[in-house]
């Protein structure tokens, strides 16, 4: 099991912890993501990995991000939210903190996409759509059609096809329909890991995004 660590370098240890107590102990992997504060939208990620003596240890180098263009905001995944605390709206821009889990099924536009031990490849094709009207029962679920989406609706939410920052991406459980009581409508939806514009230098809609390598 694989989880996402999002958070500020500013925050208050007594606001907030990163304990390993929110963590499942089947988790074997942690990507840790830290912002300067909440209106940036840059971080920095570093892996940690899990030993068998169950201490964690950093893996690789340090790699930028982007984040929203409006920076981050509270998110809805295995950690509480502070009491008073703001959270995620769908279209503010904004990138979900928090702890998240990670699937492990890659979504790319070709199903020989090289990816990690482990994880499984879905191909996006024009049948795949990821529902964003918040008003829809649907609201944040995978859609797969048996047609060619027809409707401005249908078109509206159909998954990015031929987008280079697109073509591989990984979803981040925020406001996930497989957490009870979830998705929360208007909470924000569709929010994954995928390769950044422009070499860095965008910032995204509320998504975490890197180099491609």
């Amino acid at each position: 099991l694989s989880m996402l660590i999002l958070s500020c370098a500013g925050l208050n240890h007594d606001e907030y912890s990163v304990s390993g107590g929110f963590l499942p102990s089947s988790c074997e992997q942690v990507i840790v993501g830290i912002a300067d504060n909440w209106d940036s939208s840059y971080a920095n990620l570093v892996l940690l990995q899990k030993g068998s003596d169950g201490k964690w240890e950093q893996t690789g180098g340090v790699w930028p991000a982007r984040l929203g263009s409006t920076g981050l905001v509270w998110g809805l995944g295995v950690s509480p939210v502070p009491k008073g605390g703001t959270l995620k709206k769908e279209g503010d821009k904004r990138t979900p903190a928090g702890i998240f889990a990670l699937d492990h099924s890659v979504f790319a536009y070709d199903e020989n996409a090289p990816v990690g031990k482990g994880y499984d490849v879905r191909k996006i094709t024009p049948y795949d759509l990821w529902v964003e009207d918040a008003n829809s029962p649907l609201y944040n679920h995978h859609l797969v059609l048996d047609h060619i989406p027809m409707t401005g609706w249908e078109k509206k939410q159909q998954m990015k096809l031929n987008d280079p920052a697109h073509k591989i991406k990984l979803f981040v459980h925020h406001n996930s329909p497989v957490d009870e009581g979830r998705p929360i409508p208007n909470a924000g939806s569709s929010i994954f890991f995928h390769i950044w514009r422009d070499n860095g230098r965008r910032a995204t809609a509320g998504c975490t995004s890197m180099s491609e390598k």
